[in-house]
């Protein structure tokens, strides 16, 4: 999920939020550069909800089966009772922190 999200970022265009110095091309070089260099307070609220939308597309996109393995997966992590129910929240999370890992380079 993490690189469906970066793939969307790299597809729209860089806003400029950091001036013309960087060479940002697309949301997902400035993305890249407020996961490495940042966080910028001033950004964070807006990051959160771009990041958000993201995650909640690709996981939109994404086939149900995959959403309910994914599901059951995060949620026998947490050590809960897996159910039939997508767990939107655990893979909107999930989805934010694998972006997050891809953008910082870790």
């Amino acid at each position: 999920m993490g690189r469906r999200g970066a793939y969307r970022l790299q597809r729209m265009p860089a806003t400029g939020i950091y001036g013309d110095d960087h060479g940002h091309r697309s949301l997902w070089d400035e993305y890249r550069f407020e996961a490495q260099e940042g966080p910028t307070p001033a950004l964070e609220s807006a990051w959160d909800q771009a990041l958000s939308q993201v995650a909640q597309d690709v996981i939109e996109k994404t086939h149900a089966h995959t959403k309910a393995l994914l599901s059951w997966h995060l949620l026998s992590m947490e050590e809960e009772e897996a159910s039939d129910a997508i767990y939107q929240e655990g893979l909107e999370q999930a989805a934010l922190e694998a972006l997050t890992e891809l953008a910082a380079g870790r």
